[in-house]
């Protein structure tokens, strides 16, 4: 059984994409922290506010297959736009195409994020 040594040009090409390969694996290690505090500084003040919303997507609390619940997950339209709700609330009594009241906040940028989405509030019957 003949066994060929790697010419030079594989040895480069196998230390080029372990070079790209860990550059790559570094960025994503340092580009996470810096992430997370951008959006840190960009939500302090921000004052919670109530609005209503449409859920687009809903996916229901369920266990795991070592018995720990997964919380449940929920995508809202919002100003035309799509957020995902932090917490969902009685997600049970939620209805996909339904509106929603939902928790948010408008960070320095701008940007808008949605804490929590929970069902509308039945209303009081209005007595004369």
């Amino acid at each position: 059984m003949l066994v060929h040594a790697p010419t030079r040009q594989q040895r480069l090409l196998r230390a080029a994409i372990l070079l790209i390969g860990g550059f790559t694996l570094i960025c994503f290690l340092l580009a996470d922290p810096l992430l997370r505090g951008m959006r840190k500084r960009d939500q302090i003040g921000a004052v919670p506010q109530q609005g209503a919303a449409v859920v687009v997507t809903l996916v229901p609390a369920r266990p795991q297959a070592d018995g720990t619940p997964e919380p449940a997950f929920a995508d809202v339209r919002f100003r035309g736009h799509l957020y995902t709700a932090n917490q969902v609330i009685d997600a049970e009594s939620l209805k996909v195409g339904a509106s929603a009241q939902i928790t948010y906040r408008v960070g320095k940028s701008g940007r808008i994020y949605v804490d929590s989405v929970a069902p509308v509030p039945p209303t009081a019957p209005h007595s004369p």
